[in-house]
């Protein structure tokens, strides 16, 4: 039995715009706000930036907002925190786009 949750009893905003990243529990302020566009589909929470590839499905804004800022952190991870020479072309240019986040 699939069991839909209810939608929210209050307004929800079509967008957010993040000033700040957690990474590594600390909070990393951003350069410029990263918008985030914010949807409800069948009671859940959904959050995507085109930009970066973001796509969170959670069923509270906390908890999507939260996973926003994991996969942010995650993108981190995977194109900063390591050594330039070992990314390929395409991935150079998304570390670029990340670093300039925090320029």
């Amino acid at each position: 039995m699939t069991e839909t949750m209810s939608p929210p009893s209050y307004p929800v905003p079509s967008g957010l715009l993040f000033d700040r990243m957690l990474r590594s529990d600390r909070v990393v302020p951003l350069a410029r706000p990263l918008p985030v566009e914010v949807a409800v589909e069948e009671g859940y929470y959904v959050l995507t930036n085109d930009e970066f590839g973001l796509f969170v499905v959670a069923p509270t804004l906390d908890e999507a907002i939260r996973g926003c800022h994991d996969q942010l952190a995650l993108l981190f991870e995977v194109y900063v925190d390591v050594d330039p020479t070992l990314l390929a072309r395409s991935a150079m240019k998304l570390r670029d786009r990340l670093l300039a986040l925090l320029d």
